[in-house]
């Protein structure tokens, strides 16, 4: 992993540990998030998803776009114009933490070594090929703990080099969440630096997800 990598890993690291979420999208004071403290944009506008028991809030210009996925459940566009991105949020349940109770998948994330697999298993085959997960580091977004990676790819749909950061979380019952967001470019460099173009972007939706509506 080169030193821009391991300094934006740093960087999403550090913002992820307490204390609380300060932003305008805070969650209650009961049971608050500590994720991402971050100044939320002006022009930020929250999705809430009941059904899974999700919310965040994304830039006010982004589309929510529709997933061609069973395993995506919100997947979002920033406007046309440089730098194009996409954060996605990919919900896949997994029999071997099924009836496990929030503490103890919360010990497992902790205590439990996690592997890269674990981290490239979580997106569509059908849609990413040569995954390299360049890092693997323990975190926190929202309110639980969570393992985040830089990750490198092929992208079949753009048919281009595609770099993302993605955040791992298991919630009850047997569920495991994919958060990510990613660009494109013409190669691998420009990918990068398009990445680097909307990081805050990027770690300002991370700052405001939370379980539980």
């Amino acid at each position: 992993m080169d030193a821009r990598h391991a300094s934006l890993l740093a960087v999403a690291v550090a913002l992820c540990a307490p204390p609380a979420v300060t932003a305008e999208y805070a969650a209650p004071a009961v049971g608050a998030p500590q994720g991402v403290q971050l100044a939320q944009a002006v022009g930020q506008r929250s999705l809430r998803n009941a059904e899974f028991g999700f919310r965040l809030a994304h830039p006010a210009d982004w589309v929510v776009g529709e997933a061609t996925e069973p395993t995506v459940k919100t997947v979002l566009y920033s406007p046309p114009g440089p730098n194009p991105a996409s954060c996605q949020v990919i919900l896949r349940d997994v029999d071997e933490y099924w009836g496990l109770t929030q503490p103890q998948l919360d010990w497992g994330m902790n205590n439990h070594p996690t592997f890269n697999e674990h981290m490239a298993e979580g997106l569509p085959a059908a849609r990413y090929t040569n995954v390299e997960v360049r890092d693997l580091l323990p975190t926190k977004i929202g309110n639980l703990p969570a393992r985040v990676s830089m990750i490198a790819a092929t992208d079949t749909r753009a048919q281009q080099p595609t770099v993302m950061m993605m955040f791992l979380v298991r919630t009850p019952p047997g569920r495991v969440w994919h958060v990510t967001c990613a660009t494109t470019g013409a190669d691998l460099k420009a990918a990068d630096a398009a990445f680097n173009a909307r990081r805050i972007d990027f770690l300002r939706l991370f700052s405001t997800f939370y379980w539980g509506n």
